[in-house]
C-alpha cells in the first residue's frame, strides 16, 4: 500500500478535485462517514446514548470532525464538540462543515459546540466528563511543530481521559512526515501528542505513522480512501509504501515442484573471529531456513571446529588467519578461484575490525562478480574508509545490499545514531544513493530504500526480536531468497517480512523478552510454508 508525504497528500487532494470533481467538501464529508463507521464499531455497534467529545480543531482535521458529529447526533449519541479556538477563525470547508454542525446544535440537544475562547472554557470542558469516547480532530498533518496554548491543553485533556480514543487522520502532535514529537522543553512526549487507541487515516497512511514513537501514540490504525480513485493514487507516481503480505508473495521466488539444491542456489557466508563465531553460524543456517539449496561458511581456519560442531547442514571452508583468528588478506587467494561456485556472497557477521581483515574486504570486493550482501563489521569497516568503499559498491556488476542497524548506519553518513533514528527514512533514502545499494535500516519497522529512492517500510515484529544474533539471521535470510533468484529488493522485502513474522509466531508460542536469535530460525519453516507455493506449468 501507498503512503503519502503531508505534500503527496495535499497533491492527491488537489488532483482529485482537478480531474474527478471530488471538492475538499466531499471528501470531508466522506472521511467524516468513514470515523462514525468506526466509532460505531468501538461504541459496540451502537452510539446511541452514549455520551462521545469531539476536539475539533480550525483546519480540515476539525472539518473531518465536525461532520463525524453530526452523523453521531442522528446515530443517536450524545455529542459535545469542543471547538479549540472561535468560529471566527475558521475558512473555507471546515467553516462550511461547522455552519451544519452548528445548524443541527440548534436544532436538537443532543449536540453542544463548546468554544475554547472564553474565560470559562476549561470549567465547561471538566463538567463534560465521564464519556464514552474522545475523537482527536485537532491537527491531523497540520502540525509544524511542538503544541501549545490551547491544543496542548485539550492534548492533555484527551490523554485524562478514562475512554477510548479515536484519532482522526494522525494523533495530533505527530509529525506527519516522520513520526517524530516535538516537545518545548524537558516534559515527557505525552503531554505533546494524543496517545489514541484508534486512528482512522484518510486517502493514503502517512509515512510518519510508521515511525517512532508515533506507533505507540497511534493504536489500532483503519485506512480509508474516502473516494479518492485508486488509479490517481497509481498514476501519481508515490515512492513510499507500507509493506504489505501481498507484495510479499508477488517478491517470493518460484518453487518447482522438480527443483533440487542446486536449482535454489548457493550461498557463501565469509566471516567470524575469535569471540565472534556464533554470528556467522546464524547467518549461514539461515540461508537454508529461507529456502536456499546449500550453504557454505568461510571463516578464520583456527576456528573451523567450532564452526563444524555448531553446524550440521551448513559445508565449511578454511580461510588464511591473522595472529588474532581473524581473516587475514591472503584470503582472498583462497576464495577467488572458487567464487564461481556462489551463487550470493554475505559478508560481515562477526568480521571484526582487524586492519589486515580489512585489507582483505576491499581486496576480495574488487573480486566479486555475484550478489553481495554487507553486514555487521562489513559496514563497520567501511564507514571508516567511506570514499574508497563507496567507489567499489558502485562498482559491483550488480547492485549490493546493505543492512545496517541505526549505529551502523550513523557510521556510513557521519551522522548521530539519534539523527539516524529521527529521520529513518530520509537517511536509508539518503544512504540508498550515496552507496548504490539497496538499504535495510534495521530496528523497530524497518526501512528498505532503493538508489532510486523507492521506499518499503516493514511492519511485521515486535520487540522481541531485539537480541543479540537476529541481525545475522536476517542478514542469512536475505541471502537466502537472492540465492534462489529474487532480485536484491525482492529479497530484501522478503526477508525482513518474514524475519517480524517469525518474530511474531515466537511470541504466540511463548516467547517474549527470553527469544535467542537461534529460537527464531525454528519458526521460519512454519511462516514460509504460508506463503510459498509450488509451481507448475500453466495452461496457455
Amino acid at each position: 500500500m501507498e503512503l503519502v508525504t503531508t505534500e503527496e497528500m495535499r497533491l492527491l487532494e488537489k488532483r482529485a478535485e482537478e480531474e474527478y470533481g471530488l471538492s475538499p467538501r466531499v471528501l470531508m464529508e466522506n472521511a467524516g462517514r468513514a470515523a462514525f463507521d468506526l466509532a460505531q464499531e468501538i461504541l459496540a455497534g451502537s452510539p446511541a446514548g452514549k455520551r462521545v467529545l469531539i476536539c475539533a480543531g480550525k483546519g480540515n482535521n476539525g472539518g473531518d470532525a465536525l461532520v463525524l458529529a453530526r452523523y453521531l447526533v442522528n446515530a443517536g449519541a450524545q455529542v459535545v464538540v469542543a471547538l479549540a479556538s472561535s468560529r471566527d477563525s475558521l475558512q473555507g470547508p471546515a467553516l462550511e462543515a461547522f455552519k451544519a454542525a452548528a445548524k443541527m446544535a440548534e436544532e436538537v440537544e443532543t449536540l453542544r459546540i463548546l468554544e475554547c475562547a472564553g474565560p470559562d472554557w476549561k470549567r465547561d470542558l471538566a463538567a463534560v466528563r465521564p464519556v464514552d469516547l474522545a475523537v482527536d480532530g485537532l491537527l491531523g498533518t497540520g502540525l509544524k511543530g511542538a503544541i501549545s496554548g490551547t491544543i496542548k491543553e485539550l492534548v492533555q485533556f484527551i490523554n485524562e481521559l478514562a475512554c477510548p480514543c479515536l484519532a482522526l487522520d494522525i494523533p495530533t502532535g505527530i509529525l506527519a512526515d516522520t513520526g517524530q514529537i516535538e516537545t518545548a522543553g524537558e516534559e515527557e512526549l505525552g503531554c505533546f501528542a494524543v496517545c489514541a487507541d484508534y486512528t482512522i487515516t484518510f486517502g493514503r497512511p502517512k509515512v510518519g505513522l510508521f515511525c517512532y514513537p508515533a506507533p505507540d501514540f497511534v493504536g489500532e490504525l483503519r485506512v480509508s480512501s474516502i473516494g479518492i480513485p485508486d488509479s490517481l493514487v497509481a498514476k501519481t507516481g508515490l515512492k513510499h509504501f507500507w509493506l504489505r503480505p501481498e507484495m510479499v508473495k508477488r517478491a517470493l521466488p518460484t518453487r518447482p515442484n522438480s527443483g533440487h539444491k542446486g536449482t535454489f542456489g548457493h550461498v557463501l557466508t565469509v566471516g567470524g573471529s575469535l569471540g565472534l563465531t556464533g554470528a556467522p553460524c546464524l547467518a549461514a543456517e539461515a540461508a537454508l531456513r529461507a529456502g536456499c539449496g546449500k550453504s557454505t561458511l568461510a571463516g578464520p581456519s583456527g576456528l573451523n571446529h567450532i564452526f563444524e560442531t555448531k553446524l550440521t547442514e551448513v559445508m565449511t571452508l578454511p580461510l588464511p588467519e591473522t595472529a588474532d583468528h581473524s581473516i587475514a588478506v591472503e584470503a582472498q587467494y583462497t576464495l577467488a578461484p572458487r567464487l564461481q561456485e556462489y551463487d550470493v556472497i554475505l559478508v560481515g557477521p562477526g568480521l571484526s575490525l582487524h586492519p589486515e581483515t580489512a585489507v582483505f574486504l576491499s581486496d576480495f570486493l574488487q573480486a566479486v562478480e555475484g550478489q553481495l550482501v554487507l553486514d555487521a563489521d562489513a559496514l563497520n569497516i567501511m564507514a571508516i574508509k567511506k570514499e574508497r568503499f563507496q567507489s567499489l559498491l558502485k562498482e559491483l556488476p550488480r547492485v549490493p545490499i546493505i543492512t545496517p542497524h541505526p549505529g551502523e548506519m550513523a557510521r556510513l553518513l557521519g551522522i548521530t545514531t539519534g539523527e539516524a533514528q529521527k529521520r529513518r527514512v530520509a537517511v536509508a533514502k539518503e544512504a540508498a544513493v550515496q552507496w548504490g545499494s539497496v538499504v535495510v535500516l534495521k530496528g523497530a519497522n524497518t526501512v528498505i530504500a532503493t538508489p532510486a529512492g523507492v521506499v518499503y517500510i516493514n511492519t511485521t515484529g515486535d520487540s522481541g526480536l531485539a537480541t543479540a544474533g537476529t541481525g545475522d539471521v536476517l542478514a542469512g535470510m536475505i541471502a537466502g531468497f537472492l540465492a534462489q533468484g529474487a532480485g536484491p529488493l525482492e529479497a530484501a522485502l522478503c526477508g525482513t517480512f518474514f524475519h517480524g513474522l517469525a518474530g511474531e509466531r515466537a511470541r504466540a508460542a511463548g516467547y517474549g523478552a527470553g527469544l535467542i536469535a537461534g529460537d527464531l530460525l525454528k519458526f521460519l519453516p512454519a511462516v514460509l510454508n504460508e506463503y510459498y507455493r509450488p509451481t507448475r506449468p500453466t495452461r496457455k
